[in-house]
């Protein structure tokens, strides 16, 4: 045949951004810590997006996600600014599931 076959290509998802005081999330920042001693490990979360009164209205869960960036804050010791790191996570799977 003068055409090649077609076949799906791969599928990729947007990476997840979270962002967290440096004093909040201990095993977000653990798992920064691994990857950056080079471990890059694979973890499976969810994230839950929650109305004013603490009410869970959305649940997205991911799947074997590696660090895929982390944004450390200027340290400034007069900045009474709580330090906010940014952490991307470049899941495998994502999916919407009721909360």
């Amino acid at each position: 045949s003068a055409f090649r076959g077609k076949h799906l290509s791969g599928t990729r998802f947007e990476p997840i951004a979270i962002e967290a005081a440096f004093n909040s999330a201990r095993p977000l920042f653990d798992l920064v810590g691994n990857a950056w001693k080079g471990t890059h490990p694979q973890v499976n979360g969810a994230l839950i997006a929650a109305d004013v009164s603490g009410r869970p209205v959305s649940r997205r869960e991911f799947v074997r996600a590696l660090v895929a960036e982390a944004t450390v804050p200027t340290l400034d010791g007069t900045s009474h600014d709580p330090a906010i790191m940014t952490v991307r996570l470049a899941p495998q799977q994502t999916s919407d599931v009721a909360p």
